[in-house]
């Protein structure tokens, strides 16, 4: 396997408010220092608090609560990412990549607990980040920093609010914001 540099990531949620709301789509896709594809892991997963479930949320994401009860329980997802981090990367620490990444990774912690720390390197990649910074230097003109918004700019396919589809919507915006430089 050629030498991982980081993971894509992107959740889908039953809401914002990470400890009341919960992930219930999970995609990370491991790429290599060209940004290229090269392992995915993603699921749906079975909220435990569905009452809690903001519509909104399910809206956007169009993920049904009824159909969601047929999924895995957040620990067999657990388990079975830990075994694919194992499994596909002999326990290498990944760099996560993703749009407003402290949004993901607050739900991610709570999931993950302690593992979180053995999946993920504490550095990590941001294309709001990197995309306001170039705002900041007149190498963007874009108004809206928004995953949708800069997939339009850069003439992407559109996102659809679903954590694989994303997750490789914003490795291609990484790209493209790289370019920049």
């Amino acid at each position: 396997m050629n030498k991982i540099y980081g993971v894509a990531i992107d959740t889908e949620t039953t809401g914002l408010i990470a400890g009341t709301h919960e992930i219930i789509e999970l995609s990370l896709i491991i790429h290599d220092e060209f940004f290229l594809p090269l392992h995915t892991f993603s699921c749906k997963v079975r909220p435990m608090r569905p009452e809690l479930a903001d519509p909104k949320a399910l809206e956007k994401n169009k993920l049904s609560l009824t159909e969601l009860k047929k999924e895995a329980v957040p620990s067999q997802v657990r388990n079975a990412l830990c075994q694919w981090h194992e499994e596909v990367l002999e326990g290498i620490k990944l760099i996560p990549l993703g749009h407003n990444y402290s949004f993901d990774k607050s739900f991610l912690q709570l999931f993950l607990g302690m593992q979180y720390n053995n999946i993920f390197n504490r550095y990590y990649r941001d294309t709001v980040i990197l995309a306001q910074a170039l705002k900041d230097k007149g190498k963007l003109d874009i108004e809206n920093l928004s995953l949708h918004n800069l997939s339009k700019f850069f003439k992407c396919s559109e996102q659809i609010h679903r954590a694989e589809f994303d997750a490789r919507l914003c490795l291609q915006i990484y790209k493209k914001l790289l370019d920049l430089i």
